[in-house]
């Protein structure tokens, strides 16, 4: 029998000397005091203690939290830190460069490829300095054979430089080992690697999709507590950054940004969306803007398929509440089917049982803004239009009632996408109607619109599965393809009363509304629209002035015929400068009407 392998760590836990020698023995790697090294059983042989082979290949979690008390570099007092990640020789991580911060905040993770446990992980800090070589603030190095597989421990290193005495600052993360069963996950979970490997196969890797609909901001303030005059916001998750516009606060210290981004969603990535609160403010001849504020919303602990309203408080800096809508969908095709099949099973189930229940006349005093339960089943879509060079699409389908904004995964080069989605939807009022669009993917995750299908709720036949046509933006005509349409299955259960009382409350607002672009043939048809207007306007106005020369001339004419008096005393009844037309008013005053009929008689023998 083979004998039994002991692994064990001789390198003891000293001060950090050098990183330039990587057999340097002086080695940092002691747990935060919640989780002491000692509560840790030593390593021993295999079959006692469970400990792991120093040889992989394994898969090394890394999440960088936060550091405490550093250096400071900068002639202000503070520093602009980030931390290098090194494995032997290579660097396989570096963090994002944290501006004026002594306690930055990182929150971010990656995975690395390890072969060797005994080679150990090297942590190096810097000071951000902009055209110039960065400051050196300390380095930690993290012994890995101490790591047990399949669990994560966090850690707290300390910091030395050669330069400096005592300990330069703490790095707190949390480290995790699990076993690499293929080759086929690559040398590193690395997502831009990852990205360009499903641009080529054309395979969808990311597990779902974050949609982010930043409404507003209130009470933004810096750290001195003075309100933000123009705050913009930085939002990234793992790789994927966005930026908002920058918006003038309003009077009432308000900020409306109403603009929405995507972000996909990987298993090996990060979940944690981290949103910087800036300003827009010239630094010197650099004009770098300021991070305000921080706040960061872990995805884990947000239930998928439904859309959430949010409000973040900012925090590390200035202060102030961010509201949001966050919608986590577009799951994969095999978690669809199955969601699909498993509804079909529970239709007659007590969860249909308590849908009906809920929204009964009995209960209808229990909650008035719940107004109903929509489920929506999108099947499949046929004769869809060519969007890709190859004559193919990569169509995925987005549901919209007011707000709410969920979405089917995508399925690659086909013109006939099969989703079997389930959607269910809070109705807050019957009179909203459902918006299906129908999108191509491109390769930098931007979509073009295939087709769309608008649909009242309260025309909604329940339980019947029926093809939708696909009709274009203005939905006026069909949507390019060969004859597009969807396949769908709709059923709304809502309470009479509460709709009725809904109704007659203020419509809720929708938020995102589509934008209108400038179109030339709109322009050129609207501007003859107005034109003829114009035209007919003038000839209008043509027309009575001719008619009121008629009726001067024939009045005219007939003063004359009749010898009445002067032609200004005929049509300025008011005063009468003279006898004759004094007398001629009064008698066609008192005679009702006679003057008219006179003058009209001689009108007809003129």
């Amino acid at each position: 029998m083979p004998k039994k392998v002991t692994i064990c760590s001789k390198r003891p836990f000293t001060p950090y000397s050098s990183l330039d020698n990587p057999d340097s023995k002086h080695i940092v790697g002691s747990p935060m005091p919640a989780m002491s090294v000692s509560s840790l059983p030593p390593l021993l042989s295999l079959q006692q203690s469970g400990s792991i082979q120093p040889l992989g290949p394994f898969r090394l979690h890394v999440v960088l939290k936060q550091g405490r008390d550093l250096a400071a570099k900068d002639s202000c007092g503070t520093s602009d830190p980030y931390v290098k990640f090194k494995l032997g020789n290579k660097v396989i991580h570096r963090s994002k460069t944290v501006y004026r911060d002594l306690n930055p905040i990182w929150e971010e993770d990656f995975y690395a490829h390890v072969d060797d446990l005994n080679t150990p992980l090297h942590i190096r800090v810097f000071d951000y300095d902009w055209g110039l070589q960065d400051d050196f603030l300390g380095a930690a190095t993290f012994d890995l054979n101490q790591l047990e597989l399949n669990k994560v421990n966090l850690y707290s290193l300390d910091l030395f430089a050669d330069d400096m005495d005592g300990r330069q600052g703490i790095i707190d993360l949390s480290i995790g080992l699990y076993p690499k069963m293929t080759e086929d996950d690559g040398d590193q979970r690395c997502p831009s690697k990852i990205g360009d490997q499903a641009k080529k196969l054309k395979v969808q890797i990311w597990s779902s999709i974050v949609n982010i609909l930043i409404i507003e901001g209130r009470h933004l303030t810096d750290k001195e507590g003075e309100p933000l005059c123009k705050p913009y916001l930085r939002l990234r998750l793992a790789n994927e950054k966005y930026k908002t516009k920058s918006v003038t606060r309003n009077s009432n210290t308000s900020v409306t940004w109403l603009e929405q981004f995507d972000f996909h969603l990987y298993e090996d990535q990060s979940h944690f969306l981290e949103i910087n609160l800036h300003e827009k403010e010239w630094k010197g001849s650099l004009g770098r803007d300021e991070s305000i504020a921080r706040a960061v919303l872990d995805l884990g602990s947000i239930e998928g398929e439904r859309t959430h309203s949010l409000n973040c408080e900012f925090q590390h800096g200035g202060s102030g509440i961010l509201s949001l809508l966050i919608t986590i969908s577009g799951t994969t095709a095999s978690e669809t089917i199955s969601d699909l099949s498993t509804h079909q099973l529970a239709e007659h189930s007590k969860e249909a049982e308590i849908i009906q229940k809920r929204y009964g006349l009995w209960k209808t005093l229990h909650n008035l803004r719940d107004v109903g339960h929509l489920s929506v089943k999108v099947f499949r879509a046929t004769g869809l239009a060519s969007a890709d060079i190859g004559g193919k699409s990569d169509p995925f389908c987005v549901l919209q009632l007011v707000n709410s904004r969920l979405q089917t995964q995508t399925e690659y080069k086909t013109l006939n996408p099969s989703w079997n989605k389930i959607f269910t939807f809070n109705v807050k009022d019957i009179n909203s109607v459902l918006q299906v669009t129908v999108y191509d993917e491109d390769r930098d995750h931007r979509f073009e619109f295939l087709g769309a299908v608008v649909i009242p709720l309260l025309r909604v036949a329940n339980g019947q599965k029926r093809w939708y046509a696909l009709k274009e933006r203005k939905l006026r005509a069909r949507a390019k393809g060969s004859n597009p349409q969807i396949l769908l299955e709709l059923n709304v259960v809502w309470n009479e009363i509460r709709a009725t009382i809904q109704t007659l409350q203020p419509k809720e607002k929708k938020y995102i509304e589509p934008e209108l672009k400038f179109n030339r043939h709109t322009f050129v048809r609207n501007v003859i629209r107005v034109k003829a207007i114009v035209m007919d306007i003038i000839e209008i106005g043509k027309y009575i002035e001719s008619v009121h020369s008629q009726y001067f001339f024939l009045l005219l004419t007939a003063n004359r015929k009749l010898n009445f008096g002067c032609t200004y005393c005929l049509f300025k009844s008011t005063h009468f400068p003279c006898s004759s037309c004094k007398f001629l008013y009064f008698t066609g005053a008192s005679g009702n009407g006679n003057l008219a009929r006179a003058v009209v008689l001689d009108l007809l023998s003129f």
